[in-house]
């Protein structure tokens, strides 16, 4: 490679500003195709190998996605046991929280906790004009 450089630099059989051209090398980039399982596109520069990229990523995502199911189905499963296991630890550790809190924060709690009361209270009335207004109309009249 050195030799063709001084051989080019030291050759005047040419004037300096002449035009020399390199061999034909054929194209700078090629693509090729492969289908297989999981189809690939081969990139090659000047014929030597560059990189290889997914084609199609459907067949790939579609293998991640039933792996994601599954571990998906399995975590549920174990979670669901998980959770049947604590129950009666959280039932206990809720029950000894409770007792812990300070009287008026238990009364603020007892209403509102889903454990302490399982059927809830009623959903509050809607704040609006006409709404108060006819429950204050009714209000009067039962009086």
């Amino acid at each position: 490679m050195l030799d063709a450089i001084d051989s080019a630099v030291a050759d005047y059989t040419v004037s300096a500003d002449a035009m020399r051209s390199a061999p034909d090398r054929g194209p700078e980039w090629t693509y090729e195709r492969r289908d297989g399982p999981v189809p690939v596109v081969e990139v090659q520069r000047f014929g030597e190998p560059w990189g290889a990229f997914l084609a199609d990523s459907s067949p790939v995502v579609d293998l991640f996605a039933g792996f994601v199911e599954s571990m998906r189905r399995a975590a549920e499963v174990v979670v669901r046991d998980f959770g049947r296991m604590m129950r009666p630890y959280q039932d206990g550790l809720h029950g000894a929280s409770v007792a812990l809190l300070p009287p008026d924060a238990e009364r603020k709690h007892r209403p509102r906790c889903r454990t302490c009361n399982p059927h809830g209270n009623l959903r509050p009335l809607p704040v609006n004009g006409p709404e108060y207004s006819r429950r204050r109309r009714n209000r009067g009249k039962r009086r």
